[in-house]
């Protein structure tokens, strides 16, 4: 089983196993594909994440996406 699992040594290497680090990576990756998908539009980006706009504005801040 742990070799169905294993990934490649470059990928292993750049990514963090920290499933809290994982998950903050992906939204604030998230986040930035969306305003920049809908130019900045809060609102707009908000629907498209599935989260209310508060939620969004919390987010930004948290990781620092001002």
């Amino acid at each position: 089983m742990i070799d169905e699992l294993q990934l490649s040594q470059d990928s292993e290497d750049s990514m963090p196993i920290n499933l809290r680090e994982v998950r903050e990576q992906a939204e604030a990756r998230a986040i930035i594909r969306a305003m920049s998908f809908v130019e900045g539009n809060v609102s707009k980006a908000a629907d498209l994440l599935g989260v209310s706009r508060p939620t969004l504005y919390d987010l930004v801040n948290k990781y620092g996406l001002k």
